[in-house]
């Protein structure tokens, strides 16, 4: 009777930890899409202050020289990667997509050009938005070129991956080295590094991400990614070698 019970508790238990474990999953999924998207909303209204108050003669052609100065870093610099294209291709292929499901199959482009052509008797609405649209103009345009930036440096975001990975696991193979040796040595162990350090390891990643999708500015990639895979793997070392000697 007590097996039957205690099998029947480890199921659930285990069933518990499926669920927990999906639900988990599930809620990174969602985190980093609503980060994507709030990187992507920065990065306009990033371009457009610019445009306001820091580049108003250059208008719409700063987000143009931004995507071309984009790709001739990754057409310099990275001439590999894992996917089956070269790394400027892949860039130029994941601008492309962004650039038709948002503003191709949306229509977007389509109703920009039907208000800012408006008949000779169109309606005083269809006239107004018209004005309204000629003027933002740039900033429409702005906007495109700004999303095609964005898919660029996402490709080279999602190419940067294994370098974190790489680091984190030579981080935290060194770690556990150390941790092994700290419990045969018997030194002292003390958590405050461990959980100090700990809340770092993601902001390693998230932050470079945020901050080299949405910069109004172009920058080499590695500017950013190299320090930041650096912090993500300390992060990494320190928790690993400083995690409890006991489990």
């Amino acid at each position: 009777m007590a097996e039957a019970s205690n099998e029947r508790y480890n199921q659930q238990s285990n069933t518990k930890k499926r669920a927990s474990f999906t639900m988990d999953t599930i809620g990174n999924v969602v985190d980093f899409i609503v980060l994507l998207f709030i990187a992507w909303i920065v990065s306009i209204l990033m371009e457009w202050i610019g445009m306001l108050f820091f580049w108003p003669e250059q208008g719409a052609m700063h987000s143009e020289n931004m995507l071309m100065t984009e790709l001739n870093y990754i057409n310099a610099d990275f001439k590999h990667t894992l996917f089956g294209s070269t790394p400027v291709q892949f860039s130029a292929w994941m601008a492309g997509q962004l650039d038709y499901w948002l503003f191709e199959a949306t229509y977007f482009r389509d109703l920009i050009a039907w208000t800012m052509t408006p008949p000779s008797d169109a309606g005083g609405f269809r006239v107004g938005l018209g004005n309204v649209i000629t003027v933002m103009h740039d900033y429409i345009a702005a906007s495109i070129n700004t999303t095609q930036v964005f898919g660029v440096r996402l490709a080279i975001a999602i190419l940067s991956t294994p370098a974190f990975i790489l680091i984190g696991l030579a981080a935290l193979i060194d770690g556990l080295v150390k941790r092994e040796l700290r419990r045969e040595g018997g030194a002292n162990e003390s958590s405050f590094i461990y959980h100090n350090i700990k809340p770092w390891v993601k902001p390693a990643i998230i932050g470079a991400w945020f901050i080299y999708l949405g910069m109004p500015v172009s920058m080499h990639p590695n500017i950013i990614f190299i320090p930041a895979s650096l912090m993500f793997g300390i992060s990494i070392y320190i928790t690993s070698s400083m995690f409890k000697k006991y489990l």
